[in-house]
């Protein structure tokens, strides 16, 4: 979490810049989840929630992510959510804490687990959903200010 206070201060922490909460590869990390929601709590602007487990045996790594899911030389196996080493209730009750309102999209990529065999859509289900918290888009610059960037 360290490192992600830099890119933030160079910013001047512009709402315009914000994160994809992604569970999974901040546990890779060895960073917890809820910890890193109550840090940046104003900067979280879509959550995407994957539970994982860790294979580390002195040869797989971590940053395997060429290999094929499932693959014994992944250090981090996807898993379905609370089947891996991720705590999704503290997670969930810190997004909740924090006022984060929208989704919980998971992964369907995951070792063993194919999405075409999975339920279809209710009748009538929206395909698309409209986030609780306005999406905030850069401003283009004005022609003057062009050269600045």
């Amino acid at each position: 979490m360290y490192a992600t206070h830099r890119p933030l201060e160079a910013i001047s922490h512009c709402e315009l810049f914000g994160f994809n909460f992604d569970t999974s590869p901040l546990h890779g990390q060895r960073v917890d989840p809820a910890k890193f929601d109550r840090e940046f709590r104003n900067g979280i602007y879509h959550v995407h929630m994957k539970d994982a487990t860790l294979n580390l045996d002195g040869v797989s790594g971590i940053f395997a992510s060429r290999l094929n899911f499932g693959r014994p030389a992944q250090g981090r196996v996807l898993r379905s959510l609370s089947h891996g080493g991720l705590n999704f209730k503290e997670i969930v009750r810190t997004l909740n804490r924090i006022g984060y309102r929208d989704l919980f999209p998971s992964s369907g990529r995951i070792a063993g687990w194919t999405t075409k065999r999975g339920r279809p859509r209710p009748a009538g289900s929206p395909s698309t959903w409209t986030p609780s918290r306005p999406v905030r888009r850069p401003t283009p610059p004005l022609r003057s200010e062009a050269h600045l960037l």
